[in-house]
């Protein structure tokens, strides 16, 4: 996943993790699907019981940051979630 900008693309990394106030969790890659996750979101009949229970991370690299140069960037990451 990268950010695009006025120069070269600076890459991110997005972990996801199942409580909330996380500083990593499990590597998400781009344009894969990942199964697996519970944490009790939806009870049984589908009701959102608790919305502050996981952490979406999103990781950009000392390495990457100190090689980009000063400008304007952007990207737009997609998280798609569905029933297993």
């Amino acid at each position: 996943m990268t950010l695009a900008g006025s120069a070269a693309p600076v890459p991110y990394e997005v972990q996801w993790a199942a409580t909330s106030n996380q500083s990593s969790g499990s590597a998400l890659a781009a344009n894969t699907t990942i199964g697996g996750f519970a944490d009790g979101l939806v009870d049984r009949t589908c009701t959102l019981v608790n919305t502050t229970s996981a952490s979406l991370i999103v990781i950009l690299r000392s390495a990457a940051l100190s090689s980009a140069t000063a400008g304007s960037y952007s990207g737009t990451p997609t998280l798609v979630l569905a029933a297993q």
